[in-house]
């Protein structure tokens, strides 16, 4: 059966996805599984998928069902006994360890955490089995919608947390008990390659080279990685199928020189490839690469015919089921896609030209490579677009100059890795031919990255979107195949109605979006009449400037500062140079805080309209009511005589949409400023964290909330918590929930958080 890798692939990826999304006891997967066998028998065969679809969501849910055991283990912020293997070496005076936990309070347990040596005085060595009594911590990253969640990333990774302590209260059981190959063989080389790079390069040229050879960028510049991201060249710093190919293609460029054919140049290749990706961890892209390899070999030793396309899907399926987390992996599915997208797409794009009248040097140097580059982007352009907001231009023609230059930088980092050993003099000129190399492939890409204009930011496309661009893809390639395309086109037009559907049913609609932000408060709006909002953009990071990216946001129709805190107005340094904003609502231009003065000279020279929020003011052309309770003109005059608490001078927006209210307080700390004013209100974003009691019950009583939504602050007092509970409001909690999206259509309130 043809593509019959393909099918098995895909069976396999639905029956992961399912139990993702679908929770269904292991017990009746089993019993399924076990029927889908028995009628194979009556069926052609046919009910094995059925099979495979059943084994791999058994095999998910397996792994689903160990991780929420292991979150369910009592391990977090109480004083535990630990004992655990350092299982990393850290680089550059680093003090993070990876920690294999053994046994928690003498019990064992198959997970990692984090060890952070908080002394910074000693150093750990791989192996080393250690003994401590520590809390473990829970990972606390921000959760937001299109962002990456890292505490689900590092979950899945098998990490419970982080393990903060001393090393004097560390007690090593017992020294460098590790696996063999790894401890007298791998870290050695490892070790070996760190420390001769960093003996012939420095700056940007060094880092560039460990990303090349071992994918390190753990010592990247944040300018660099930008860089190759903005070129379209960040699958150099990762070690790929670009890598493994170079390498297998000089050894055997170099393995017939020593007359080694046959059984033994097989062996060599896989002996060679299995220690460079042992050396590089693993990593998902490489052995993708390095099974394909592994099949091609196979394939020319025992003279079968080799279809590389299957080697990508039987490497997938391998993959999967060892690690079927790994579908999830942004890593694997790019690597997957492009590879498949080269393999599916280039041959028939080079048959256009193969017997056309053309010089076949320019066929082969020319248009060949620019074949693959093009199918490669096809492959990788949607998800770019899908996990990172935004794909170059240049992606094609980037790739064709950087990638030869790589092919070559490659060979010669391990010709210099290799004569450092016997001849460092001879080491110091390839040394130094190397480094005009990786100038060269920095200076071309920064180039390339330096045109702003080659970036499309088109925000994140709906799923569904992406789907069906690859489905259109692969009718095009498949068109010949008659049954194929009539089930494609009925599969697309349901996929694109579902489209038109969603975005007709958001199109009348209000959507606030309170986002987590660490510290702080951050709240968008979609608005009915499709403008724009922000009220506060947390504390200096990159949150709220990537999620608006994800919304592909260019321009802010109305930004609010609702009060001179950092943690209100910190995101929008981050805003200023990279959005339009159309106006901004602020309280005052006046602080003792400078950041706060620079950041409005910053934005008045950006032509933004300033408006001083003023209260009894309506805010016109939102499609939304949106009214300014406070501050008033006495209010900013005790402010200017230094005689109010910045946080008084709050803006107190109330807003309105169809029949639901909110109120916006900033961080209000006298209630009574505002308590002659119309503020009953359905959902209150409750001012300082929902922290203080006594201003709460008054607040409560005054705006009669059914929902209460606090941000910036994990854990709640329980006087609060009882007040709230005593009230009948229902809470939302930001940092302990995540980021929440609240929902105003004609028909209803839906409120989700992520």
């Amino acid at each position: 059966m043809r593509y019959l890798a393909l099918k098995s692939l895909s069976v396999i990826a639905l029956g992961i996805i399912f139990t993702h999304f679908f929770h269904l006891s292991p017990y009746y997967l089993f019993v399924f599984f076990i029927l889908a066998l028995i009628l194979s028998f009556f069926t052609n065969g046919y009910s094995l998928f059925f099979a495979l679809f059943l084994i791999s969501a058994l095999n998910y849910q397996c792994y689903q069902t160990h991780c929420e055991n292991i979150k369910n283990f009592q391990l977090y912020n109480t004083p535990i006994k630990i004992t655990g293997k350092i299982i990393d070496s850290p680089i550059n005076g680093r003090y993070r360890y990876s920690l294999k936990l053994m046994t928690i309070n003498d019990k064992k347990i198959f997970a990692k955490a984090f060890l952070y040596d908080k002394s910074q005085d000693k150093k750990f060595a791989y192996g080393d089995v250690i003994e401590c009594y520590a809390p473990i911590i829970d990972f606390d990253f921000p959760k937001n919608p299109n962002l990456v969640d890292y505490n689900d990333y590092f979950h899945k990774q098998g990490y419970v947390g982080n393990i903060f302590i001393n090393s004097s209260e560390i007690k090593i059981v017992k020294s460098k008990s590790a696996n063999w190959l790894k401890q007298n063989i791998i870290l050695p080389l490892h070790d070996y390659f760190l420390n001769t790079i960093d003996k012939y390069f420095d700056n940007d040229e060094k880092d560039l080279l460990l990303g090349i050879l071992l994918g390190e960028k753990r010592t990247m510049s944040k300018n660099l990685r930008t860089t190759f991201a903005n070129s379209g060249l960040a699958h150099i710093l990762a070690v790929s199928g670009l890598h493994i190919s170079i390498i297998i293609g000089v050894l055997l460029l170099l393995l017939p020189i020593f007359r080694i054919r046959g059984i033994w140049q097989l062996v060599i290749l896989v002996l060679l490839t299995t220690l460079y990706l042992a050396l590089i961890g693993f990593r998902i892209s490489a052995v993708r690469a390095g099974l394909m390899t592994l099949f091609a070999s196979l394939g020319l030793f025992l003279e079968r015919r080799y279809e590389p396309i299957n080697g990508v899907f039987l490497a997938g399926i391998i993959i999967l089921f060892f690690t079927p987390q790994a579908l999830f992996d942004i890593g694997f599915q790019l690597s997957f896609m492009t590879t498949a997208a080269i393999l599916l797409i280039s041959p028939h794009l080079y048959n256009l030209i193969k017997n056309k009248n053309i010089s076949r040097y320019l066929k082969k140097y020319l248009f060949l490579p620019l074949f693959v580059s093009v199918s490669a982007a096809i492959g990788v352009i949607p998800l770019l677009s899908y996990y990172f907001f935004e794909f170059p231009l240049f992606i094609v023609f980037s790739n064709l100059l950087i990638i030869p230059l790589v092919g070559l930088a490659m060979p010669l980092g391990f010709i210099v890795l290799f004569f450092n050993l016997i001849w460092p003099y001879l080491a110091q000129i390839f040394a130094n031919t190397l480094w005009l190399l990786l100038k060269l492939i920095i200076l071309i890409s920064s180039k390339i990255a330096d045109f702003s204009w080659q970036i499309v930011e088109i925000g994140r496309p709906p799923l569904v979107l992406i789907l069906s661009f690859y489905l259109v893809v692969l009718i095009i390639r498949f068109w010949r195949n008659v049954k194929f395309r009539k089930i494609s086109l009925l599969v697309l037009l349901i996929m694109l109605n579902i489209f038109i559907g969603q975005k007709v049913i958001s199109s009348k609609s209000l959507k606030i979006t309170f986002l987590d932000t660490n510290q702080g408060d951050a709240i968008f709006f979609n608005l009915p009449n499709k403008r724009t909002m922000l009220i506060d953009a947390g504390f200096e990071n990159e949150i709220v400037e990537q999620f608006l990216k994800s919304q592909g946001i260019k321009q802010l129709d109305l930004a609010v500062i609702t009060h001179p805190h950092f943690d209100h107005y910190g995101g929008f340094i981050n805003l200023v140079d990279n959005f339009k904003i159309q106006n901004l609502l602020i309280p005052t231009d006046k602080s003792n805080d400078t950041i706060y003065t620079n950041l409005i000279a910053k934005i008045k020279g950006k032509k933004s309209s300033i408006i001083f929020a003023e209260s009894g003011e309506t805010i016109a052309g939102l499609g939304i009511s949106a009214h300014i309770l406070s501050p008033n003109k006495v209010l900013k005059q005790i402010y200017q005589l230094n005689k109010l608490d910045v946080n008084d001078l709050s803006i107190v927006l109330k807003i309105a949409y169809k029949n639901t209210t909110f109120l916006f307080t900033g961080d209000l700390s006298d209630i009574e400023l505002i308590n002659d004013l119309p503020i009953k209100a359905d959902i209150l974003k409750s001012p300082h964290h929902g922290s203080e009691k006594a201003n709460n019950f008054l607040l409560f009583n005054l705006v009669q909330p059914q929902y209460l939504i606090i941000t910036g602050k994990k854990d709640i007092s329980q006087e609060v918590l009882d007040l709230v509970a005593s009230k009948n409001i229902k809470l939302y909690n930001i940092r302990q929930d995540g980021a929440l999206t609240i929902t105003v259509t004609n028909k209803k309130l839906s409120l989700n958080t992520y």
